[in-house]
C-alpha cells in the first residue's frame, strides 16, 4: 500500500508482512530529523505538535549532522541509524530513506 507524497516527505510505502513504513525524502532539501517527524505525522495522522519531542530518544541535531557528513563524504556508504522512539522503531539511511516500524512497547 503507498500513501500519497506529503509536502516534505516522498511517498509513504507499507510493508504488510514486516508491519514497516518506508518512505524516501530528499536530503538535499529536507534534514533527516525533520523528515522523521513529517513521516510520523503523515503515518499517524497526526500534528507534530501533538507528538512528543524527538530529543526525547534521538538528538535531532546530531542526527542531522552524522547523516549530512556522511552524505558528503567522497566514497562514503549508507549508513543507518536506528533509535526507538514510543512504540516505533526507525532507522534513517544518509541515502534519503526511513523505515519506520511499529513495536510492542511505548516508550
Amino acid at each position: 500500500m503507498t500513501k500519497p507524497m506529503s509536502k516534505r516527505v516522498g511517498p509513504i510505502e507499507f510493508d504488510v508482512e514486516t508491519n514497516t513504513y518506508r518512505i524516501r525524502y530528499d536530503p538535499q532539501t529536507i534534514s533527516p530529523s525533520v523528515a522523521v517527524i513529517s513521516a510520523l505525522e503523515e503515518i499517524t495522522a497526526s500534528d507534530a505538535t501533538d507528538l512528543p519531542p524527538l530529543y526525547g530518544a534521538i538528538d535531532p541535531q546530531g542526527l542531522d549532522r552524522l547523516v549530512r557528513t556522511t552524505r558528503y563524504d567522497a566514497g562514503a556508504r549508507d549508513i543507518r541509524i536506528s533509535f526507538q522512539y514510543q512504540q516505533w522503531s526507525i532507522s534513517v539511511f544518509s541515502a534519503g530513506r526511513i523505515e519506520i516500524q511499529a513495536t510492542d512497547r511505548p516508550e
